[in-house]
């Protein structure tokens, strides 16, 4: 048996038309919207895959890097523009490129890539968190609920 998509208890399911929306629900909860079809048993199975993986291994996390206040407005000057006109030509507000190159305020990744294309600069990174083998010590007595998870997982 698999599990309804609103309550959530184990049961048979119902693919069923809810608000627009097709969901796989208990016999209970298929009274709240237009049953398309009952009781399939593949329904288990299309359940299962629509599960996400728990594989959170090497994720790969973008950052940009420090200083890019400066170099952004250091780029800006070499290419003759001022704020007005490199604003434009990254279709934003003139106050928010302020600020960025003011160190006020950080860009987005989207507009940060928009920047590198356009400066042939670089102000992403690609930080990727490294998995280490954390020998845990049980005498200091700084024992975190992380390092019995981390403990959990390598047993």
């Amino acid at each position: 048996m698999a599990f309804c998509e609103i309550c959530g208890k184990e049961a048979l399911l119902s693919r069923t038309k809810v608000e627009n929306t097709e969901l796989l629900v208990c016999d209970l909860c298929s009274s709240f919207g237009e049953v398309i079809q009952r009781h399939v048993e593949e329904l288990k199975e299309e359940v299962l895959k629509q599960k996400p993986k728990k594989s959170i291994e090497n994720e790969v996390i973008e950052i940009i890097v420090d200083g890019y206040s400066k170099k952004i407005k250091d780029s800006r000057n070499w290419m003759g523009l001022t704020q007005k006109e490199f604003a434009q030509k990254l279709s934003e507000k003139e106050s928010v490129l302020n600020k960025i190159e003011s160190g006020h305020m950080m860009p987005t990744i989207d507009l940060a890539k928009k920047i590198e294309k356009l400066c042939n600069i670089k102000l992403i990174e690609e930080y990727k968190e490294k998995e280490d083998n954390v020998k845990l010590n049980f005498k200091d007595q700084a024992l975190t609920i992380g390092d019995l998870l981390k403990l959990k997982d390598e047993k």
